[in-house]
């Protein structure tokens, strides 16, 4: 993924960026359509402005997307606590709440499990973490750019030598440990099978 953003910097794609220019071309004198471009535009930059693939370090205005962990869900929804609890904003995936199912017809708790997800949670559970083959890596990286995370927080949580393990092979870069938990900042999933064993 060398070069590449990330998923919380990219979701203009080139159909969204031609209606634009078309709305742009067609309604340039209507200031309500100029103003929206140009938030629209802001906003499609990311979380600080890049000039030429650098980093300026100037913040931009945009929603934060943290994987927090433990994975909340019905069964342990600690993360929403703590989140709340810090009076903080920023969307993270899972969450305990009711939403509607797959076929629409039945509510159901939680969000719809994916295969990252079902990893983070059996590994908060105490099954050993997997072992990191690439198309192993090449599913959770998808996660992560679906989910558009653009951090990585591991808190106090059952088998968390084993996470941060995990997430250490997975990156292929030690966490910070920031106030009593670990984070990854901008993380991106190492592509390659280093081969290591996992027990």
């Amino acid at each position: 993924m060398a070069g590449f953003a990330g998923g919380n910097s990219a979701y203009l794609g080139l159909p969204l960026l031609l209606v634009l220019v078309v709305l742009g071309v067609r309604w340039r004198a209507n200031p309500v359509v100029r103003i929206g471009l140009g938030v629209a535009a802001v906003l499609s930059l990311g979380p600080t402005l890049l000039v030429g693939g650098r980093d300026t370090g100037i913040p931009l205005p945009r929603d934060s997307v943290v994987l927090l962990l433990p994975w909340p869900y019905r069964g342990r929804s600690l993360a929403m606590t703590w989140q709340a609890e810090a009076g903080l904003w920023f969307r993270m995936p899972g969450g305990y709440f009711i939403g509607p199912a797959a076929d629409g017809e039945q509510p159901r708790f939680d969000a719809v499990p994916s295969s990252g997800s079902m990893t983070l949670v059996r590994i908060l559970n105490g099954v050993p973490p997997p072992r990191l083959t690439g198309p192993r890596r090449r599913v959770l990286a998808r996660d992560l750019l679906r989910w558009r995370v653009g951090a990585v927080v591991v808190g106090p949580m059952p088998n968390q030598a084993a996470m941060v393990g995990f997430l250490i092979d997975l990156f292929g870069e030690e966490p910070e440990l920031v106030d009593g938990v670990y984070l990854w900042r901008d993380p991106a999933v190492e592509l390659t099978d280093r081969g290591r064993s996992r027990s």
